[in-house]
């Protein structure tokens, strides 16, 4: 095996790996090339249209320093039937070209039998800027960004304070039954990466079209636009607003893990070795993360232990194997009490192990 670096893989909302793996029986070993050849052929299409995979890492993985925020707007208050256009207008010019994010968008959707919840997910949530007539959930339109400072998410609020559709927003870096509900009902509409915008289009398009399928305006707003075949922008340039792991959804981490392990097993099943020195080490020199975490007067066990408790219902970001070294790694976040913590762990396939490697 070679060298191999992969953000995030999404095979929670796009289901077209889940499916090829189970229907026609593929092993792991076919499913790991399978996987590093989409990955390559992205690269490929990206690096033609002067954009480096590499630098999407903000964008696509979640970071501990930043923050999240969904925008909420209230279609009723819309006269257009293409009540996106409008609000993409808004915010285009109030996107921050420095950096990188992926703008994820949809309605807020559910059936009738969840609409209490999604009122009261809504109602302890939202930072409201002007009185709400809720009515019915998919009346509501969502904006949803990741990477974000504390200037950028007053620039976005300010922003839109003088458009009456605009009713609030929800701070969603942190876990919520808001953010839960998002996840199942939005996915990314297009990535920001400083001033280019990169998009999906027809998976049977000529790769090297750049399509604008949102439709939005960029060029208005000084962005360039570059698109790939959906099928890798859905697997590979995707956000994934970060949720409990469900039951029935584990086929996305083991896949993350597919893609640099030919030998990919269930996290739950792995033994899990924190090493005393490397606890140790972590009181001198990461104590606010374990003090975050309620474990600075605890010991390796009690790291170890949080550790298991997380490792099934979590994602797995920054997957990399090193021919070298021969080592496949990778890293989750780890939440407790509106606190975040990323840790680096290590894949053994013999012993079936997870080793701490750090956390910050």
């Amino acid at each position: 095996m070679t060298d191999i670096v992969i953000h995030t893989l999404n095979a929670r909302d796009n289901f077209m790996l889940e499916f090829v793996r189970d229907f026609f029986g593929v092993s792991p070993e076919r499913m790991h090339l399978e996987i590093r050849a989409m990955l390559n052929h992205t690269k490929k299409i990206l690096t033609s249209k002067g954009i480096k995979y590499q630098d999407l890492k903000a964008a696509l993985t979640p970071q501990i320093d930043r923050k999240e925020i969904a925008l909420i707007f209230d279609t009723i208050n819309m006269t257009e039937t293409w009540y996106g256009l409008p609000i993409h207008e808004r915010l285009l010019p109030l996107l921050d070209k420095r950096s990188s994010r992926c703008i994820l968008s949809g309605d807020y959707v559910g059936p009738p039998s969840a609409q209490d919840r999604l009122y009261e997910a809504f109602v302890e949530n939202i930072s409201a800027v002007r009185p709400v007539d809720y009515i019915y959930s998919n009346q509501f339109y969502i904006v949803y960004l990741n990477n974000l400072s504390d200037e950028m998410i007053n620039t976005l609020v300010q922003g839109f304070l003088g458009f009456p559709p605009f009713v609030g927003f929800v701070d969603t870096t942190y876990s919520s039954r808001f953010k839960t509900f998002l996840s199942t009902a939005i996915g990314t509409t297009y990535l920001q990466h400083r001033n280019t915008i990169i998009c999906g289009h027809e998976p049977d398009r000529d790769e090297l079209e750049n399509i604008n399928i949102p439709g939005y305006p960029f060029q208005n707003h000084g962005f360039s636009l570059r698109s790939v075949p959906d099928d890798n922008f859905s697997v590979l340039l995707n956000y994934k607003i970060e949720r409990q792991v469900s039951d029935g959804f584990h086929a996305d981490t083991e896949l993350s893990l597919n893609a640099v392990s030919v030998q990919p097993s269930r996290l739950s099943s792995c033994d899990i070795e924190v090493d005393t020195r490397k606890f140790d080490y972590l009181v001198r020199e990461k104590a606010e993360s374990l003090r975050g975490l309620g474990l600075l007067e605890s010991d390796a066990a009690g790291l170890k232990e949080v550790i298991r408790q997380k490792i099934e219902s979590t994602y797995i970001y920054n997957m990399a194997y090193t021919n070298e070294h021969d080592t496949t790694k990778f890293n989750m976040i780890i939440e407790v009490s509106a606190f975040k913590v990323l840790v680096s762990l290590e894949y053994l396939t013999t012993p079936n192990k997870l080793r701490l490697i750090t956390l910050f």
